[in-house]
């Protein structure tokens, strides 16, 4: 069982290279010290992430700036000195084009392999090109994949090296700060990469940075986690440090997707966007009863518009006496019931549904498949086996997903927040629409897939370079 370490490093400028080498050759000590095997560093902890403009990063390379090639020997060495591997994140180059790139060493000095960043984020594409392969590397200690910050928000990325055997996921990283003023936050520590790990089977370690770099602030929360989704050991949000936890390599679990998905993931087309102006949609939460039929819930008026009555599962299982053709029932001119999950996504207007059981949720590709068909938002019923799942579903398809389990109705927003929790209303009258059982949700949000400026969930995607 190899330990593992992650190195949490402050912003570094271009102009302040020497400090920087340094500081890294430091953290490579650090990590030694703590007993570990391998030793993982943020993205482009060489020379720095925000490197301003590519004119900028060749002047300071025409000035002294070591190349990448002399950087990587410098780390070779640091390597044989500490008997430690080491896998971080530099600049790299070729034909004057910018790469943003990790490299994973041996602790006998040798250079096993090299991953370009593919998902770029925001302000990448001002200097760096996107990667276009997708391989893990073989060491002494197993398996490893590298994917690259905004790589782990792709699931078609993992999931990828997973099915390329990947046992161990190391994500160098820069976690941008994108949460409100005063408060920092990203969704990859808060719940993206336990569900990442919890999905494909495999532990993930992931280096950030913390402090600033230019304009541009991180979050810190450098983490490491098993395969079953727990979190082993974390850093803080604002101090550089050095973490260390054993890790239990293990197989990737299998996708368990239909060839149906796989071939509409891997599909070149472009995806079918939502439509973007389309009027709130409310939700009235239902008691489930014997007498629960067509038309058992009073329709709401129709001058409120687009309507969808929710009943809870009848079972943890999200299984119902009602079969999937008949789980979505109109009620109105513009109200759909649904009690469970649905064959075919429906359609309320211009909005665009769709009703999963909870254990396709387990999985990236149904709810994938439904986001590239255009839905707006999608209800799993059921008891979900982790929230993270559920958080990340909405967060990588942009979407809106209302988790009905027996007890409640959780609604998480397209960003991956909850929103909305409601407990089940008791007795038919409550079904006539009162406010403790009534929400409203604002669906034309589902139609941005930026995550950030350039930065298209859907869009951006490059199914050529998957597999599984």
């Amino acid at each position: 069982m190899p330990r593992l370490a992650v190195a949490q490093t402050p912003g570094t400028e271009l102009a302040e290279w020497r400090a920087t080498l340094e500081l890294l050759e430091d953290f490579v000590h650090r990590a030694a010290a703590e007993r570990a095997n391998v030793v993982l560093l943020p993205e482009c902890a060489w020379p720095a992430y925000f490197i301003g403009t590519r004119a900028a990063y060749f002047a300071a390379r025409s000035t002294g700036l070591p190349g990448p090639d002399e950087f990587l020997q410098r780390v070779c060495a640091w390597a044989r000195a500490t008997r430690i591997s080491i896998c971080i994140g530099f600049v790299a180059e070729h034909d004057r084009r910018l790469y943003n790139a990790a490299a994973l060493i041996s602790a006998a000095g040798e250079l096993l392999g090299v991953q370009h960043k593919c998902f770029l984020w925001d302000f990448d594409h001002d200097w760096f090109e996107p990667g276009q392969s997708l391989h893990p590397t073989d060491t002494p200690f197993g398996r490893a994949g590298m994917m690259i910050c905004a790589d782990a928000r792709l699931p078609e990325i993992p999931a990828t090296l997973a099915a390329r055997g990947a046992e161990l996921l190391l994500q160098p990283t820069a976690w941008v700060q994108v949460g409100t003023p005063g408060k920092l936050w990203n969704p990859q520590p808060d719940f993206l990469i336990r569900a990442r790990a919890l999905e494909f089977g495999v532990p993930i370690a992931s280096a950030s940075k913390c402090g600033a770099e230019g304009d541009t602030t991180f979050v810190g929360s450098s983490l490491i986690c098993d395969s079953d989704g727990d979190v082993l050991t974390q850093c803080g949000q604002r101090e550089p440090g050095v973490i260390a936890a054993d890790v239990e390599f293990s197989s990737p679990r299998s996708h368990g997707m239909t060839q149906e998905q796989s071939a509409a993931l891997l599909a070149e087309q472009p995806p079918r966007i939502p439509a973007a102006n389309v009027p709130p949609l409310k939700v009235i939460l239902a008691p489930q009863h014997p007498a629960a039929s067509p038309g058992s819930a009073p329709p709401p008026s129709t001058t409120c518009g687009p309507c969808l009555i929710l009943s809870p599962p009848a079972t943890q299982t999200a299984t119902t006496s009602r079969s999937a053709s008949t789980n979505a029932e109109l009620v109105g001119a513009s109200c759909i019931r649904l009690h469970g999950p649905t064959t075919n996504t429906f359609q309320l207007g211009e909005i665009r549904l769709a009703a999963v059981s909870a254990d396709q949720t387990r999985g990236f590709a149904p709810l994938r498949a439904l986001a590239l068909d255009g839905v707006h938002a999608v209800v799993a019923f059921g008891a979900p086996e982790h929230a993270a799942l559920l958080q990340t579903r909405a967060s990588e398809n942009r979407f809106y997903v209302l988790a009905a389990s027996d007890r409640a109705c959780v609604v998480y927003d397209p960003t991956g927040k909850r929103t909305t929790q409601r407990a089940w209303p008791r007795g038919a009258a409550s079904t006539s629409g009162q406010a403790d059982s009534t929400f409203t949700l604002e669906p034309g949000q589902s139609a941005d897939k930026q995550v950030a400026p350039r930065t298209d969930m859907l869009r951006g995607r490059a199914p050529r370079s998957y597999e599984w």
